[in-house]
């Protein structure tokens, strides 16, 4: 017996859903990294390391971006294909 044309659909959305959570921790991981960055080039004896006075600004921006903007996409997207969270009560979000 062949699959239905909706249980595809929903190991694919599945898939999709799973890619798009693992997008969401790899960035918040990033971030953290970025966030280590920025208080390792303001503590006092390896701010000498850093010569560029834009550095500070910089790794602010890019974490910020990457906490805020790219981690709720991604969980948006995570919601929005409906990740089955309980068996009984079915998926996060009904699209």
């Amino acid at each position: 017996m062949s699959p239905t044309p909706t249980d595809l659909d929903s190991r694919r959305d599945l898939l999709l859903a799973r890619r798009w959570l693992s997008l969401a921790v790899a960035v918040l991981l990033l971030a953290g990294l970025f966030a280590l960055l920025l208080v390792l080039g303001r503590t006092p004896p390896l701010d000498r390391l850093v010569g560029d006075p834009d550095w500070f600004r910089r790794c602010l921006v890019v974490h910020v971006v990457l906490s805020l903007v790219l981690w709720f996409q991604s969980f948006l997207a995570v919601a929005l294909l409906g990740l089955p969270a309980h068996p009984r009560r079915g998926r996060i979000a009904a699209v």
